[in-house]
Parts: C-alpha cells; structure tokens; sequence
C-alpha cells in the first residue's frame, strides 16, 4: 500500500504538468485563410499536418493556449477544435464582417428553422436539429437582392429550382428575408 500511494505521490505532479498551458475556450469560428488552414496535432509550426480546412470551414472549439504566438508577423492564440486539431488563430474570424450576412440564422417566429450562408456562396436551410436541409449557391448583389439555386434531394431524385428575394437588414443580429412575397425575420444564432 505504501509503495502504490508513493508512486501516485511522486507521479502526480507530472500528470498535471502542462495542463495549465491551455485554457477553456469554446466558440465557433471559420478559416479565414483563402488556401484553407492546416490543422495540427500540437500547437506549433512544428507539429504534424492532420488535416487541411477549407476556406470559410466552421470550428467548434473547446480550448486555446494561454499564451500568443506570433507567426508571419501575426499575434494569435492556437485554438483547438472538438476534433483535437489545432489552429492558429490569426487565420480564423469569428464572423466575416465585410459580408454580414455570413453566418447561422433562426427564423424568429421559429427557431427550429435555421439558414445557414456561407462564405463561399452556399447556403443551407431547414430545421436546425432534424438534418432535413436544401440548399445551393447564392448571390448577393449591392443591393441586397438575392438569388438562390436551390437542390432538394427526395426519393433519390434531385429537384432543382431558384428562387429570388431581398434581404434588408435590420441590424448586425437581424434581417428581414422576403421570398416569393413571404417575408421573415432571421436572428442570428451563435449558438450553432
């Protein structure tokens, strides 16, 4: 007995070093590298590639380091995704300001009902928790007008067809979506 609490004793703190390198961090974020972003298994230049993320992929993190790094002349924590992958930061955005409509929405009348845009032109709508989603490409002219080339997937066949409208935006966490003369108003949700 001696012996087992000795070696727990001597062991300990090496069990907990580290740890404190790391902090709680769990918020969502996207690549905001055009070429994507290399996600690593340690957070350094020097750790193994796992995996490339896509220009405007969304993270879900659940830690980041403690301390900044800079690299090339950037200044950013490292977060790390529920997958265990680590990220720089100076090359993830919480949200892309410069086009304010990227991002997650809820329908306010219906929060269930999500729309979802992408920065790469896609955007997905359905309910939030269900996975019955269509989607497509979008366009956004200067004037807020919008077009969306929806895809339907039903019964193995793939029904294909557009649909034109307008956003006009309220404010940085509400617009108005009007569709084929049916208008709603979306919330974001960073909840997703």
């Amino acid at each position: 007995m001696k012996k087992i609490f000795f070696c727990i004793f001597i062991f300990l703190p090496f069990l907990s070093f580290g740890q404190d390198r790391y902090e709680l961090c769990e918020i969502h974020l996207y690549v905001s590298a055009p070429d994507g972003l290399r996600g690593r298994a340690e957070p350094n230049l020097n750790s193994k590639v796992v995996k490339v993320l896509k220009y405007a992929e969304r993270i879900d993190t659940d830690r980041r380091t403690k301390e900044k790094y800079t690299i090339n002349g950037i200044t950013d924590y490292w977060y790390r995704d529920t997958h265990g992958l680590w990220l720089f930061g100076g090359y993830l955005a919480d949200r892309f300001e410069n086009e304010p409509i990227i991002g997650f929405w809820a329908e306010e009348n219906n929060l269930r009902l999500g729309w979802f845009f992408y920065p790469d032109g896609i955007v997905g709508t359905g309910l939030k928790d269900a996975g019955h989603w269509r989607g497509g490409p979008y366009k956004l002219d200067k004037n807020n007008n919008l077009s969306i080339e929806f895809s339907q997937y039903r019964d193995d066949e793939v029904y294909k067809y557009t649909v034109t409208g307008r956003i006009e935006f309220i404010n940085n966490e509400k617009l108005r979506l009007i569709i084929n003369n049916e208008t709603k108003i979306l919330v974001r949700d960073n909840s997703r």
